[in-house]
């Protein structure tokens, strides 16, 4: 299996990403889902892969995590951070957003591709692109809990509109670890998970 990052080339990635050995691939053009969408076909439908982006901090023993989850979960694809600020237990579901941190199976990555190309799909976000190709192939894909990475900062570099307020989650696995606490009991301590947030994404501002 590979780990991906995808960037711009104009951040420097958290010291959290020394945890992994990584390939960059680099969009200089900042034409996102167009570029993603060719990658899947270059790179993704190659291999088994996770696909990280580069404004995320990764959790404590990242590798050893993630494996653990797609090891039980290796044919779906998995999404490690989305619907961030909802608590929802780890499910399978159609609709699909953020695209921070995913696990895909080369045969779903050849299956994106495909459909891409049946359908003439373009978008310019690339969870957009996702969206429209699973919605396409009516295929169902699994949000995972607690969120393994956390995403830093609230400005974009690909043309989203920039936010005012944190664009992180209060269900990122090393609060709950710092707190001893169980993702079942996190819905019961969001004061406390959200000062654990602030202190640490204030200090990428």
């Amino acid at each position: 299996m590979k780990y991906y990052v995808r960037t711009t080339g104009e951040r420097t990635l958290d010291e959290s990403f020394s945890q992994i050995e990584y390939t960059l691939l680099i969009d200089v053009e900042h034409k996102n889902g167009v570029t993603f969408a060719k990658w899947f076909k270059e790179y993704f439908c190659k291999e088994d892969c996770v696909i990280l982006e580069d404004d995320i901090i990764l959790c404590d023993n990242f590798k050893s995590r993630i494996e653990e989850v797609i090891f039980k979960h290796h044919n779906d694809v998995i999404n490690f951070f989305e619907d961030i600020w909802k608590y929802l237990p780890t499910m399978k579901r159609l609709y699909f957003h953020h695209c921070q941190c995913l696990y895909f199976p080369k045969e779903i990555s050849q299956k994106i591709v495909d459909t891409i190309e049946k359908y003439s799909i373009s978008s310019y976000y690339n969870a957009e692109l996702l969206r429209l190709c699973f919605e396409k192939m009516n295929y169902e894909h699994l949000l995972y809990r607690p969120c393994l990475v956390q995403h830093i900062g609230n400005k974009s570099l690909v043309g989203h509109n920039n936010f005012k307020s944190r664009r992180g989650t209060f269900y990122f696995i090393d609060y709950l670890d710092k707190l001893n606490l169980t993702y079942d009991e996190a819905k019961y301590h969001i004061s406390e998970l959200k000062n654990l947030m602030e202190e640490q994404l204030s200090k990428y501002d």
